[in-house]
């Protein structure tokens, strides 16, 4: 099975090498024509090695005899083909036997290697400023929570004006042959979309971290790859590491990066102008990979880096520097996207009987819109099913008594806020006030938990799994606050300039 974009000739290629060309497909039928002229200077890798075609378009790399993979990086205003189901076509897999028998049919025999492998490009202007889309764990059981899917997040991006949507790793949760709904399900939205390997996508079966992604390059193709778009170079990274529990022999995985990724992006990068917004996208954030500083090394020189991840199932971001073993002036901006899926799909149904699937750190589950206007970005958290300046809830206790307000408090969640967001509240149109910035869980989301364990009024219940969150902030009440009706007021300013604001009405008896 090719798996993509790779038309091939009769033949044998000399041994432990691949060559082909890429190519400008003009009648876009994915075979090369005589009169379709090849591309110069697109890379081309072999998973670890890059290489630049020359004048004709032609490569020439090395492969693996019995387990290899050729990949060709999308280079500014061409796009490679996507399928049916807008997954784009740009590699070709190599393994000869197939994949050892899997629950999931990992990769099907590709027999010998054919004596061209080529690429397929057509011309795709790109502008300066364009958008993506980013979904966090989709993590679908089933295609009922497929549903949930299509019902709750992808019915407002359709016919959206972005090039393309990313789903960071979870596609699925373990049962890989949801893969066929899922990304129908997504296709959908009518843009590229691309995939990033996460722990639930995983061949429970394999033998080692080498064949566990099997099943998911067979569909999504090389779990490591790269792409350009305008001016931006992203580069995907499969940072989940597969094992086998010493004692138990138990299939278990942790956040690394091999040594082969790591060649992969010190060579993909050496080719990148500095100039170049390099986007990283995992599944599994920094703060848990362990070898982190070997990546961090390779990032030392380039001035503009920006990295995504998802897999806590919850909304954070931070700034690797100096003191964090980042080895650059600028500090690196890590942003963990949260969960299209919120909460797994758990949690009470609504009146449309969907989950309502808070994330555990209180946040609504919803996507991520991103903004990219040459090597800059900024981007905005987008809530499922609500109004786009939905970024924040307030808390404070239900019954109050005055007189009594001592230890009362009020909290705010700001989903995407971080140690760069400007916080302040007020109470009856008063003056603007900051609060402190707190770690802890968010009390809405103790409520929920609390209400549901007794209760869980149809749906799952809410996974009971503690998680401390970073976005909270905490003020007193003032004591002196009378008895009777109160308005309380919170706004923020977000690291790029938005700001967003909440209210809420409170009694005081």
């Amino acid at each position: 099975m090719l798996g993509g974009n790779a038309s091939v000739a009769t033949g044998a290629p000399a041994p432990g090498r691949v060559v082909g060309v890429v190519y400008h497909d003009v009648d876009r039928d994915g075979v090369r024509d005589a009169d379709e002229p090849g591309i110069e200077g697109v890379s081309v890798s072999n998973g670890q090695d890059v290489t630049s075609t020359d004048a004709a378009g032609r490569y020439d790399l090395a492969i693996d005899a019995d387990d290899g993979v050729v990949f060709v990086i999308k280079p500014r205003d061409w796009m490679t083909p996507t399928n049916e189901l807008g997954l784009p076509r740009f590699f070709h897999l190599h393994r000869p036997g197939g994949s050892k028998p899997m629950r999931f049919g990992g990769i099907e025999p590709t027999g010998p290697l054919p004596a061209s492998v080529d690429f397929a490009l057509n011309p795709r202007p790109e502008p300066e400023v364009f958008e993506a889309l980013l979904f966090g764990d989709t993590q679908t059981r089933d295609a009922k929570e497929v549903g949930y899917l299509g019902h709750d997040v992808l019915p407002e991006v359709i016919g959206t004006d972005a090039l393309f949507g990313v789903t960071l790793g979870d596609v699925v949760f373990d049962d890989l042959s949801v893969y066929s709904h899922v990304t129908a399900a997504v296709s959908k939205v009518g843009v590229p979309w691309y995939n990033v390997h996460g722990n639930h996508d995983q061949d429970a079966d394999a033998g080692d971290d080498a064949d566990a992604d099997d099943s998911f390059e067979r569909v999504f193709g090389p779990a490591t790859y790269a792409f350009d778009v305008s001016r931006v170079h992203f580069v995907v990274l499969d940072d989940v590491f597969f094992f086998r529990d010493p004692e138990s022999h138990e299939p278990t995985y942790e956040g690394r990066i091999t040594p082969r990724e790591l060649e992969f992006l010190a060579n993909d990068l050496a080719r990148v102008p500095d100039d170049r917004l390099v986007v990283l996208m995992m599944h599994i954030p920094l703060w848990d990979v362990e070898n982190r500083a070997e990546l961090f090394a390779l990032l030392r020189s380039r001035s503009h880096v920006f990295a995504v991840a998802a897999h806590y199932h919850a909304l954070e971001q931070g700034w690797f520097g100096t003191e964090d073993g980042f080895p650059a002036e600028r500090p690196l901006h890590h942003y963990v996207a949260g969960a299209a899926c919120g909460n797994w799909w758990q949690g009470s149904f609504d009146e449309q009987t969907i989950p309502h699937t808070t994330m555990r750190d209180g946040a609504p589950n919803g996507y991520t819109r991103i903004r990219f206007d040459g090597n800059t970005y900024r981007f905005e958290y987008k809530a499922a099913r609500r109004p786009a300046d939905h970024q924040m809830t307030i808390h404070v206790r239900d019954h109050l008594t005055a007189g009594t307000l001592d230890g009362e408090f009020v909290t705010l969640n700001v989903f995407t806020g971080s140690e760069r967001s400007r916080v302040e509240w007020r109470v009856n149109e008063g003056e603007w006030r900051g609060l402190e910035r707190v770690t802890g869980e968010d009390p809405f989301i103790l409520e929920l938990k609390a209400e549901e364990a007794v209760y869980p009024h149809g749906g799952r219940k809410l996974n009971p799994t503690k998680i401390p969150t970073n976005h909270l902030w905490r003020a007193p009440l003032p004591p002196e606050l009378p008895a009777g009706w109160h308005l309380i007021e919170a706004r923020t300013t977000d690291p790029f300039g938005h700001e967003y604001r909440a209210a809420r009405v409170v009694r005081v008896e």
